[in-house]
């Protein structure tokens, strides 16, 4: 709890400081934007049309600087605990009308191009803080938004209140560009000082900060602010607080680095099939008794060693009111004490170790004492070793990050069994292939691959858990018999995954391919509409009409073929022909040709599928060629003579002609480059906990396939039924930032032993 309350104290400094120092950085860069606005006005250089433009921009800024600063400050502190959209305006796989919404596809777009350098610039302080702010999420109620603090999205911020004004979109550039300089320098203060809070609160470590010099950054701040938030210690000017090394003894033994473990085989047993389980043991083993501990029995490995040194150790003797030893308790009798808790309800006792680890381990100890008390014996030195050590591997599995809770509750029922069971035959704790050791692991290789209760294998889980708790009293052939039966039934649920996966595949690839598709024709759209007026009525038209056509053709023959092309001009000389214009000339050369283009676009909408054809779609066209005839006759009465320079034809397109590509398409790498970047270890099979969006949990799922053409991946859930698809980017972002990440293949048994081990290990050392 005192931890909880540590980590939403540092959450409550970060989001103050960033208030604070956003703040600041509005005030200087909309001071700096009235500043080169004046600037630019007080010159001679500046043409007439250009200072109007300017003009407005300045007189905005005098007026609303204040309440844009503060506006500014309270969109982004929502936006931080992600209560509000950062400015992105659609899914870019969708053919969304937002995302061909005239002016504000090239505020976006001038935005980008202003930030992209920014962004490089601070490129290893956002991946740091990004990770930060996704583990602190974990820790805390509430969930963060890394995005938030990136430099695009800070601009963006400006983007809601600048669209309540009537500034043009060349009046907000002078706002923009400013604002955009000035955060290039104010930004580094802001980062250094999120930094060094996360590393103060030790959720990143001093290798991961690039700022890692800069905590005289959040000192001043608290001393700024009288010093009343954040640690009791703050450092000192120049100081760098200490921070735990890698090697520290941790605060739990489930986060000790496997690298830092002594050796332990985990892998399986020698002769196993390659990427298989180990076989069954066999079901008849002859109980060894924790009593009588032999250490030949522990020379397979310095860890085995460890293992016998700790069960062998000493330790202090019970005594009665006259000094002498109290008698030992007879291991049935001790059993018996054990199967009385074990018969309890110990699903609400497993669902308190969700809170308290240890708290199962301390019922067992203080039922013993209890017993022991009350008989006036006391336990053998081995035998409350083992139960020592069995409890402590289980406070590591109810601690494991790589478990989702309603798994662990399940296994943490079986910590009682696991002691009587080492008690019993404590070769447990040395054989890799011991059966009740094999069952564990299974268990949990299941668990790591279930999202949500009522998963499938879920009921098989709490099934055999079951089954033991009714069924172990002192035959151990309960558990062989019970990983037979989970192996049998994991065997067929996998075969049936297989098969179902096959087709969810296939499906998803082929939806995967047409997402893909679809973004290509919306970039397409977008480089041929950039810089264009888009009239409402022809919303329809596009998105309905042409967006789908150019798509079909696209998916039947490419962009090498005259139907595209065909497309693609007449849908440019509709753009065209709506543009506002102020020439009767002009107006009149659209309108000569009005009727050929109506004529074309119904043509072309004929072309749909079926299902698509829509008659009405060309309505909107006529409306504004309409409205076009009435200001022509307006105009013409007024314009006797035209200027030369108006008298050109607006729908002489040139057919070859390519508009610019969209800039935030230059820079995106290329499949090849992103398939680069894909770790090692993530191939098809690979489970990953894969990220699914803001306030939804995250999902255990397969890497079914890896569309090398379109940088996609195709997940599978456990049934193989369900699939999500994932473009490789985003997927990339999230693993570097701990959204997502790959899910160990470790054995747990193994894992949780070597934990407390390597524990003992590092306690010995420093005691």
């Amino acid at each position: 709890m005192e931890a909880k309350t540590n980590h939403e104290k540092c959450f409550e400094e970060i989001k103050a400081y960033s208030a604070e120092q956003l703040a600041r950085l509005v005030e200087r860069g909309l001071a700096h934007a009235e500043k080169q606005c004046t600037e630019l006005l007080s010159g001679s250089e500046i043409e007439f049309e250009e200072k109007d433009i300017v003009d407005k921009a300045r007189g905005y800024l005098f007026e609303h600087k204040p309440d844009l600063a503060e506006t500014y400050v309270e969109n982004f502190k929502l936006a931080l605990l992600g209560e509000k959209s950062l400015g992105e305006k659609g899914r870019t796989d969708t053919l969304s009308l937002a995302l061909v919404d005239d002016e504000t596809l090239d505020e976006m777009i001038i935005i980008g191009e202003l930030c992209s350098k920014i962004q490089d610039h601070y490129d290893l302080h956002l991946k740091a803080l990004k990770r930060g702010l996704v583990r602190l999420s974990k820790k805390i109620t509430v969930e963060p938004e890394p995005e938030a603090l990136t430099p695009k999205k800070l601009v963006q911020l400006l983007h809601e209140p600048l669209a309540e004004s009537d500034l043009g979109l060349a009046s907000k550039r002078h706002i923009y560009k400013p604002f955009a300089d000035a955060s290039q320098v104010e930004l580094k203060a802001l980062y250094d000082g999120i930094l060094a809070l996360l590393q103060e609160s030790e959720i990143i470590s001093e290798q991961e900060n690039p700022a890692s010099a800069n905590f005289k950054v959040i000192y001043q701040y608290r001393q700024n602010q009288g010093g009343g938030i954040g640690s009791a210690n703050p450092p000192q000017p120049g100081q760098t607080p200490a921070i735990p090394q890698a090697g520290t003894v941790p605060p739990t033994t489930a986060n000790i680095p496997m690298d830092e473990m002594p050796t332990l085989r985990v892998a399986g047993v020698p002769g196993a099939p390659a990427g298989g389980a180990p076989p069954l043991a066999p079901a008849s083993l002859s109980p060894v008794t924790a009593r009588a501990i032999d250490p030949s029995l522990f020379q397979s490995s310095t860890a085995s060693q460890a293992v016998y040194g700790f069960l062998n150790r000493t330790t202090p003797a019970q005594t009665d009111a006259s000094g002498a030893p109290l008698p030992t308790i007879e291991s049935t009798e001790l059993l018996k004490v054990l199967s009385s808790l074990q018969n309890l309800n110990t699903l609400e006792l497993a669902k308190s170790a969700l809170k308290d680890s240890g708290s199962i381990g301390q019922q067992v100890n203080e039922a013993i004492s209890a017993k022991t008390s009350e008989w006036a014996k006391q336990l053998s030195g081995p035998e409350a070793n083992v139960i020592e050590l069995v409890n402590n591997m289980f406070v590591t599995i109810f601690e494991d990050p790589d478990l989702i809770d309603p798994v662990k509750v399940q296994i943490g029922r079986l910590q009682i069994p696991y002691i009587k069971v080492a008690l019993l035959d404590v070769t447990l704790l040395d054989k890799e292939a011991h059966p009740a050791r094999l069952l564990l692991n299974e268990l949990a290789l299941q668990g790591l691959r279930v999202s949500a209760p009522d998963d499938p294998i879920m009921a098989l889980i709490i099934s055999i858990i079951r089954n033991i708790l009714d069924k172990f009293e002192t035959d151990l052939s309960v558990f062989s018999n019970n990983l037979e039966q989970l192996r049998k039934k994991t065997k067929i649920h996998e075969t049936e995954a297989s098969e179902a996966e096959a087709e969810t595949r296939q499906k998803a690839e082929s939806q995967a391919q047409l997402l893909h598709e679809k973004k290509h024709i919306i970039s397409r759209l977008r480089q041929h509409l950039r810089g264009k007026v888009l009239p409402k009525e022809l919303h329809a038209l596009l998105l309905k009409g042409f967006a789908p056509l150019l798509l079909k053709i696209y998916r039947k023959s490419g962009e090498e073929n005259e139907d595209w092309k065909n497309t693609l001009f007449l849908l440019r000389q509709i753009v065209e022909s709506v543009q506002p214009r102020e020439s009767a000339y002009q107006l009149g050369a659209v309108l000569e040709r009005s009727s050929i283009i109506i004529r074309d676009a119904q043509s072309a909408i004929q072309l749909l599928p079926k299902k698509l054809i829509d008659n009405n779609l060309i309505n909107g066209l006529k409306a504004i060629f309409d409205n076009l005839a009435k200001k022509y006759d307006t105009l013409k009465s007024v314009q006797k003579e035209e200027p030369e320079k108006n008298r050109i034809d607006p729908l002489e397109l040139d057919p070859d002609a390519e508009p610019e590509p969209d800039p935030e398409l230059l820079n995106q790498p290329t499949p090849e480059e992103l398939l680069a970047q894909l770790p090692e270890q993530i191939q098809p099979g690979t489970w990953c906990e894969v990220y699914m969006g803001r306030n939804e949990e995250p999902r255990r799922l397969k890497l079914s396939s890896i569309l090398r053409d379109s940088a996609q991946l195709v997940f599978v859930d456990n049934t193989g039924v369900k699939s999500e698809i994932k473009n490789l980017q985003d997927f990339l972002d999230e693993l570097d930032c701990e959204r997502s990440r790959v899910l160990p293949n470790e054995q747990l048994f193994d894992k949780a032993l070597t934990a407390v081990i390597n524990n003992m290990n590092l306690m010995r050392a420093v005691s």
